[in-house]
């Protein structure tokens, strides 16, 4: 993330967020360059991600004005990027169905990819208002203002990077722990996927403080979660993709025919992989358990 080790615990919360930051305002430039370019918005919105999960973790060391105001526009953010992003992905999903769906379902699949584009240029075009609006102006010009109060806070007066990156380490792990001991697979999509993202908070949270952490305790770490959160994700892909497709058989003027036959050969898709997923769960977890450092 940078050079923690140089820093008391405030400056290297800071840098930490900083560096999200940057990595956030390069790929912007690179997107209105290359708007249609799927993995600069993927990028832009993993740096989103990134800084609320430390905004979650490092909540005791933070200004309150981060709990409240600054939480909800990164929340923000992160919401109006999201459909053009899982309309990328849909897209990539239908082109992979054609060589497993029947050749009738062809056509089918063309219209379905064709009204699937005009809700990505649609979605492109709320992100591209989005980003030249205020509200993302003012996050961009407000936030490196708020970062120097948390470099200079004295709520973790006296406390080094290392201590704090420990402390915050534990504290995305119990977070993870509590979340995965109350999952199986039997639980409801949104604890899955609750469990997912302390897993997610989990993993940045090592990556922000790399410097400063053991790098072999560091890389065990991130082995074990690393596939649990692969699992999680694909479980999650499937809900986003099969809600997706529903919308589209419920969409107005109505599908084609051979567009109604191809998208019900998806949804019967997606309800199949849900049960594999499901099955798998609990193995899953288990094999977690048993591998995840303590």
């Amino acid at each position: 993330m940078g050079h923690t080790t140089e820093y008391g615990a405030s400056r290297a919360l800071a840098s930490a967020f900083t560096a999200q930051l940057d990595a956030m305002l390069g790929v912007e430039a690179d997107m209105a360059r290359h708007p249609d370019d799927p993995e600069l918005l993927h990028d832009f919105r993993v740096a989103i991600r990134r800084t609320r999960s430390l905004a979650r973790v490092a909540r005791p060391y933070l200004p309150k004005e981060i709990r409240g105001t600054w939480e909800r526009e990164w929340r923000w953010l992160g919401r109006v990027t999201s459909a053009r992003r899982d309309l990328d992905v849909l897209l990539v999903e239908i082109d992979d169905a054609r060589a497993t769906l029947p050749a009738d379902c062809s056509r089918g699949l063309d219209e379905l990819a064709a009204r699937t584009e005009r809700e990505q240029a649609a979605a492109q075009q709320m992100v591209v208002a989005a980003l030249a609006g205020d509200r993302y102006a003012a996050i961009k010009h407000g936030w490196p203002r708020v970062l120097h109060e948390v470099s200079t806070s004295k709520r973790a007066k006296g406390l080094s990077a290392e201590r704090m990156a420990r402390t915050l380490e534990r504290r995305a792990a119990r977070q993870l722990d509590r979340r995965v001991s109350r999952v199986n697979g039997a639980s409801p999509a949104h604890e899955i996927h609750d469990a997912r993202k302390r897993v997610k908070r989990f993993r940045y949270t090592l990556d922000h403080f790399s410097d400063v952490l053991p790098k072999r305790e560091v890389k065990a770490a991130i082995a074990a979660t690393k596939q649990l959160q692969d699992d999680l994700g694909s479980f999650q892909d499937n809900e986003v993709h099969e809600q997706l497709v529903s919308d589209l058989l419920r969409s107005s003027p109505p599908l084609s025919a051979a567009a109604t036959t191809a998208a019900r050969a998806l949804v019967d898709r997606y309800g199949e992989r849900r049960v594999d997923f499901r099955h798998a769960l609990d193995d899953q977890l288990a094999r977690f358990r048993a591998t995840a450092p303590a």
